[in-house]
């Protein structure tokens, strides 16, 4: 876990602690599939950093179709200044067409952090 009495600096992804991320996508729509991915991150508590997913911009041409990249963004930066740590959930979903993916990678600054495989359920 972070350690909690280290000075303030920015958290960078080798200090990230993440727990119990799950994906699924839901093949019984049509024509769209319901995609979604959960888990937790271990972040700060003030100042407030609320973590949120967004596709990837820099899908590489020759990338695998069938993974999804996401990155880890945050609506303010996280600072290991904080004494008090919690887990804080973080959720993506999706609607895709004829599109089924077979691993979610989420990076953050450029590093992957999360390699989770997708269970299709019927």
């Amino acid at each position: 876990m972070i350690e909690e009495e280290r000075s303030g600096h920015l958290i960078a992804a080798r200090e990230l602690d993440t727990k119990e991320w799950y994906s699924w996508i839901n093949l019984m729509g049509s024509p769209y599939y319901e995609f979604h991915l959960i888990g937790e991150i271990y972040l700060p508590r003030y100042p407030e950093t609320m973590p949120r997913l967004a596709p990837s911009p820099s899908r590489e041409p020759a990338s695998d179709p069938r993974i999804l990249l996401l990155e880890l963004r945050f609506q303010q930066k996280p600072m290991t200044s904080s004494r008090s740590f919690a887990w804080k959930a973080v959720r993506y979903d999706e609607a895709v067409l004829n599109r089924t993916y077979e691993t979610v990678q989420v990076r953050y600054e450029g590093i992957v952090i999360i390699d989770v495989p997708v269970e299709q359920v019927r």
